[in-house]
């Protein structure tokens, strides 16, 4: 089993025998350079207009908001711009201080292929001169990498459910400074909800 990205974005899932029971596959599934407005949305029928405007109170009155839709459809982008405009904001006018939003995933390499997306945004600049901030926490990092996002918290925290319970309930000083990093929490995302039996 094979899952990847390629360079312009497109996922790539290959699975071959013996698990493949019907042989070899492979598909890729390639995304819309242009996103589509809401207006478009409308004019296609795919969002009623009174849909559309329920969206745009939701966005202005920041209700609590569950995102479903299939891969590609724009979930993460649902909350991920919202959150780096605060993070935006909040740098501008000074009162950037502690962990902004914190995005849950289900496993690490959720976590991990969202970090790499965010880097490519923040690809360029220098240290001390990016626009917002964004740090993994899930187990993988060393104790330095942990202390540092302890010390300097990032305005954005991708971390793992295992990971999240055991910040909140266990007392180890590092944890409990960047639970107390997280006093000025705006977001708090479950990105792809997943059941276990």
């Amino acid at each position: 089993i094979c899952d990847a990205r390629l360079a312009d974005g497109s996922r790539v899932n290959v699975i071959a025998p013996p698990l493949a029971i019907y042989g070899p596959t492979l598909t890729i599934r390639k995304f819309k350079k242009d996103k589509l407005t809401l207006k478009q949305l409308v004019q296609y029928g795919s969002v009623s207009p009174e849909g559309a405007t329920v969206l745009e109170i939701i966005g202005r009155s920041r209700c609590n908001v569950l995102i479903s839709g299939g891969t590609g459809s724009g979930k993460t982008e649902c909350f991920l711009y919202p959150i780096v405009s605060k993070c935006l904001d909040m740098r501008d006018a000074g009162t950037a201080a502690g962990i902004s939003a914190v995005i849950v995933y289900p496993m690490n390499a959720l976590a991990n292929s969202q970090l790499e997306e965010l880097d490519k945004f923040l690809h360029g600049y220098a240290d001390g001169q990016k626009p917002f901030t964004v740090a993994r926490y899930t187990g993988q990092e060393t104790k330095t990498e942990r202390d540092a996002i302890a010390e300097t918290p990032p305005d954005i925290l991708l971390t793992n459910f295992m990971m999240l319970e055991l910040i909140l309930t266990r007392y180890e000083p590092i944890d409990r400074r960047v639970v107390e990093n997280c006093r000025g929490l705006e977001f708090l995302v479950l990105d792809e909800l997943h059941t276990y039996r």
